[in-house]
């Protein structure tokens, strides 16, 4: 009876112990990276009763708590809410750092310190192998000012980091060796990768185009004379003046001279009762109005008398209505075209050109003809120009001429590609064709000029231009090209591929010749592709982390870099693990040292994936637990029931000695 007595009360610790461990996998329910444990019982050592038999009779002594099993099975995944929160798909330990010992979790919720290092909640470091290549760096003026306008406080930011050579891979240490990971802010840098390959595909066409041209024209020629002449008709003169009382009476008459530089004309005028005189005449079409000036004045008494007027000569005022205007284009040049010696070029004249002429008066107002006919002679005339709006004929000049014509060209060609340059800076390489031959037959190749150059943002040439030629032949397909590389100051040379030349080009417009650039005489408009290599430089964007543990920082240029590797230990035997709280597991004997796993190539192997902004549940199963408690409760039950039953029948048999 006394051993059912304690075979009762073992039976009660026992379950007493598994409800606590029940309750404490219940309690953690939602506890990121917590593995449940498992209770595990076993009866205790037996006591032979009867052995006379070939079935002895043996009797238990109850039960106990052999073991509290973890259970590292795979928990489900919640998505994490920072940068750098990762969670473990597979076998495997997260290593973390404290002040003395380390530490192995399946809690992935990791932050950046104040030191850019990466730890845990509990301050520890996360461990991993830091990128060889992740270096501090010095930043140009032009980038520490756009990292501190990044930065928002448009502070000068001198220095940071980047990643040197960030497609090279690098080998994770061994796990002896794994250390802090380092892990930069935002003062992360991509330096750019310089342009030095530009790349033009597809097809130009080379069809003539037969459209107006307006070109200026000098007013002046080489022989410094006038282009075009304008001459007022019909010009009134108005003069007038005063005499003195003393000088005249009413009835006297002033003489005056008018001028133009060859000719004089006399003209007299009475006096009026107020001694004034005032007169309008229309000069003469041969006298030249431009120049008429008051060359003299007399006074002509009625006794006969002349007095010349040497004082306050009269004035003149001139108005016109109408003019002529005459040109002469022999000899004319260009206003916005020179030519390789700095000189303006020569008009080209062809038949059926005209001239459009624009005249300015002393007021400031402009009359344009409409288009004037140049003849065989290069010459053209208007007799009659009639002023409008107020306009001032008396007062006009030539101020400029433009010539319309038509002309059927070939459309130059221009391509462009973006140019990265060594500073950070963006560029433009501009590559541009102009057809040299233009009176070329259907025989005859295409002969361009090229002029390329490299431009900044607002458009002016950076360095000098290059120069070259590039041929197709009668069909199309590319002959030659002199021009394979334009110097670029800010990045070296940018090499040009404007496919390969040939002199015996396929007729199905494949292989060389048709590689790259070539013409479609069919065809109306161009249709370029064009390529340069060079990559942008890159600011922080964000970090991320891989499948394969690599912390991998975004830059804004696409780029990306790893700066970073986490670490993950195995053990031979999981369930030796000390569980220390906090999530946290330590290695002991019986778990054997933390260590990677390799293959029979010594190539590092990983048991898990790492999957980033997510995080690993608690695996505990509120069901299947509160099932056990409920379990538990009852051999608990049952077990206290023994106790009772054991003293109940203590009971008796102590009443029987009574």
């Amino acid at each position: 009876m006394l051993k059912s007595l304690w075979n009762g009360v073992n039976g009660v610790k026992t379950q007493n112990l598994g409800v606590d461990i029940t309750a404490n996998n219940i309690s953690n329910v939602n506890t990121i990276g917590f593995k449940r444990t498992s209770s595990e019982f076993a009866d205790i050592f037996y006591q032979r009763v009867v052995s006379r038999s070939a079935n002895p009779a043996e009797i238990g002594s109850g039960s106990l708590l052999s073991a509290s099993k973890v259970v590292y099975e795979q928990g489900s995944f919640t998505d994490g809410g920072g940068e750098f929160d990762v969670a473990l798909m597979g076998k495997g330990f997260f290593g973390v750092r404290g002040f003395s010992q380390t530490y192995y979790t399946r809690n992935g919720e990791f932050t950046r310190d104040g030191n850019n290092y990466l730890v845990d909640a509990s301050g520890n470091f996360v461990l991993g192998t830091v990128n060889p290549n992740l270096v501090p760096t010095q930043f140009s003026d032009r980038v520490a000012q756009a990292m501190g306008r990044l930065n928002g406080t448009n502070d000068l930011v001198t220095s940071g980091f980047t990643v040197n050579n960030p497609n090279q891979d690098f080998t994770i240490a061994p796990s002896t060796m794994q250390t802090k990971l380092f892990v930069p802010s935002k003062n992360m840098y991509y330096f750019p990768e310089v342009t030095t390959q530009a790349t033009f595909k597809g097809t130009i066409s080379a069809v003539l185009n037969t459209a107006t041209q307006r070109i200026g024209l000098n007013t002046e020629k080489t022989d410094k004379t006038s282009v075009a002449t304008f001459k007022p008709t019909n010009v009134k003169v108005s003069f007038g003046g005063t005499m003195q009382a003393r000088q005249g009476t009413k009835g006297d008459k002033v003489e005056v001279v008018l001028n133009d530089g060859k000719t004089d004309k006399n003209y007299e005028i009475e006096l009026d009762e107020n001694l004034n005189f005032k007169g309008e005449i229309t000069l003469p079409d041969d006298f030249d109005s431009t120049k008429v000036t008051v060359k003299s004045a007399k006074l002509k008494k009625a006794n006969g008398t002349e007095i010349e007027i040497k004082d306050n000569l009269p004035t003149i005022t001139k108005t016109a209505t109408t003019g002529t205007l005459n040109g002469d284009l022999a000899g004319a040049t260009q206003t916005d075209t020179k030519g390789d010696d700095g000189k303006p070029l020569a008009a080209q004249i062809q038949n059926g050109d005209r001239v459009v002429i624009t005249l300015r008066d002393k007021n400031g107002k402009t009359l344009i003809t409409n288009e004037l006919t140049i003849d065989n002679d290069k010459k053209f005339s208007l007799t009659n120009l009639n002023a409008t709006d107020g306009f001032d004929m008396a007062s006009a000049s030539v101020t400029s001429i433009t010539q319309v014509g038509e002309r059927s060209t070939y459309e130059d060609k221009a391509f462009g590609v973006r140019v990265y340059n060594l500073d950070g800076s963006v560029s433009s390489l501009k590559y541009n064709l102009h057809l040299t031959n233009t009176n070329r037959t259907e025989k005859d190749d295409f002969i361009y000029e090229v002029v390329a150059g490299v431009y900044d943002d607002n458009g002016a040439l950076i360095g000098s231009e290059s120069r070259g030629q590039i041929i197709f032949d009668k069909f199309g397909s590319l002959k030659q090209n002199t021009l394979t590389s334009v110097p670029n100051p800010q990045g070296g040379t940018i090499n040009i591929n404007f496919g390969t030349p040939t002199n015996s080009p396929s007729t199905d417009r494949t292989g060389a010749g048709w590689d790259g650039v070539y013409i479609l005489p069919e065809s109306k408009s161009d249709a370029i592709t064009a390529s340069g290599n060079g990559v942008a430089e890159g600011f922080f964007n964000r970090y991320q982390i891989e499948q394969d543990g690599s912390i991998v920082v975004q830059f804004t240029n696409g780029k990306t870099a790893t700066v970073g590797k986490l670490a993950l230990y195995t053990f031979i035997n999981e369930q030796g693990l000390a569980v220390v709280g906090g999530n946290n597991f330590m290695e002991t004997s019986n778990s054997g040292a933390a260590s990677f796993l390799y293959d029979n190539e010594g190539k590092l192997v990983r048991p898990a994936l790492f999957v980033g902004q997510k995080l690993e549940m608690s695996n505990t199963d509120l069901s299947t637990e509160l099932t056990n408690l409920i379990v538990m409760q009852r051999g608990f039950e049952a077990s206290s029931k023994s106790i009772t039953t054991s003293d109940s029948m203590l009971q008796t048999a102590i009443g029987l000695k009574k």
